[in-house]
């Protein structure tokens, strides 16, 4: 995905919490987990990103 990661984090969360961070590029989304930023992440189509966004109530 390149740089452009930006954290996501329930409003509730500490610090300390679980965050996950997205990228997008022009065709895709990429998820990973912020404690491990040069580990595996996880890429979506922007439709198939938005399908799940859209279907799950955050």
């Amino acid at each position: 995905m390149g740089t452009g990661w930006t954290g996501v984090r329930a409003a509730t969360a500490t610090p300390q919490e679980n965050c996950v961070e997205v990228a997008f590029t022009t065709t895709h989304a990429g998820v990973r987990d912020s404690k491990h930023p040069s580990g595996p992440a996880l890429s979506f189509s922007l439709s198939a990103f938005k399908a799940f966004l859209t279907r799950e109530k955050f």
